[in-house]
């Protein structure tokens, strides 16, 4: 598995905001680059006002066959 420390980001890919219960949250896509050279996806949804880790409510990496859309914030 991966640890933060071992990976850098490259590129953000794509991003948008998502509204659920009048809260606004951020949607990431964006490219790492592990220590050894890899690259991977990631998917992140996050808090606007992020601050802390715990504004961070999930960050995974993407695997080759997830084909999720991001939708422009309406």
């Amino acid at each position: 598995m991966f640890q933060p420390a071992e990976l850098e980001i490259m590129e953000l890919k794509e991003r948008s905001l998502f509204t659920e219960r009048r809260k606004v949250y951020g949607h990431f896509n964006f490219l790492v680059k592990d220590s050894d050279g890899t690259h991977t996806l990631f998917f992140a949804e996050v808090d606007l006002n992020c601050k802390e880790e715990k504004d961070v409510y999930l960050c995974c990496p993407l695997e080759e066959n997830d084909n999720g859309i991001i939708f422009p914030f309406l």
